[in-house]
C-alpha cells in the first residue's frame, strides 16, 4: 500500500488507499496508525485511535454508498500525523472532510485535489 497506492494529506491525518479485491462484505476495510514516535504515551495513541474509530463509524456511511455505487473496494490506511491530541469534536469535524475530499478525488481520479 505504502509503495503502489495513493495518499492524500488533510491535517492532522494522511490517508493512503489502493483498490482491492479482497473478498468480505465491507466496500472498505481501514488500518489506523498513530506513531509512537508523535505521540509517546501508549494511553493517549489508543485514546486517538478509539476517537478515530467511533468517527470512522459515525461517517462511513457515505464512503461506503460511493463505493458500492462504483463497484469498488478499497484498502485504507488512515495515519495520525499530529503531535498533539486533539478532541472528538475537532476529529469528527476533519474526519467527513478528507472523506469527502477522498471521494471527490477518487471519482475525478485526480491527483491535484
Amino acid at each position: 500500500m505504502f509503495a503502489s497506492g495513493n495518499s492524500l494529506f488533510h491535517h492532522p491525518f494522511r490517508l493512503l488507499w489502493t483498490d482491492t479485491d479482497s473478498p468480505g462484505p465491507y466496500p472498505a476495510r481501514l488500518a489506523i496508525s498513530v506513531p509512537a514516535k508523535k505521540v509517546k504515551k501508549a494511553v493517549t495513541r489508543n485514546r486517538i485511535r478509539r476517537l478515530i474509530r467511533e468517527s470512522y463509524r459515525i461517517n462511513k456511511g457515505m464512503l461506503y454508498q460511493f463505493l458500492e455505487r462504483n463497484g469498488k473496494k478499497i484498502d485504507m490506511m488512515l495515519i495520525y500525523v499530529s503531535a498533539e491530541e486533539i478532541d472528538f469534536n475537532a476529529i469528527n469535524t476533519r474526519l467527513p472532510e478528507l472523506i469527502n475530499i477522498f471521494i471527490r478525488r477518487y471519482a475525478t481520479g485526480k491527483d491535484d485535489i
